[in-house]
């Protein structure tokens, strides 16, 4: 009996542990890509994943005081430089911030990357 793409997404979801990224085309192997949307659209409804963005998930902390724990920024970026392959370096604001040169907490996170260009 073979298993359906929506199983063994599952099941590799069930499998991790919580704070883990999910990226849609970690799945790639599961099913087309339409099909993969649709299961993690699902999960996320279900309340076993969350969004963070497009084509991001993640599999959150939960809490019983605080509630669920969301990554911080940084950790979110680097996890798209390891998935791109790319390195990355804070820049402006956040770097003045995070060398502990300014206590101004930056509203935007800037970085170089030798990678592709975007906003997220």
């Amino acid at each position: 009996m073979s298993e359906t793409s929506r199983n063994k997404i599952e099941t590799k979801i069930f499998k991790s542990s919580r704070g883990e990224f999910f990226f849609a085309s970690d799945f790639k192997n599961y099913g087309t890509p339409e099909n993969i949307r649709l299961t993690l659209f699902r999960l996320e409804n279900d309340g076993l994943i969350e969004r963070l963005a497009h084509g991001i998930y993640i599999k959150p902390k939960k809490d019983p005081l605080l509630g669920t724990i969301y990554p911080s920024v940084e950790e979110i970026a680097k996890e798209i430089a390891r998935r791109d392959k790319a390195r990355i370096a804070p820049t402006g604001v956040l770097a003045l911030y995070l060398l502990g040169l300014t206590t101004q907490v930056p509203l935007k996170a800037v970085y170089l990357t030798d990678g592709s260009q975007r906003d997220i």
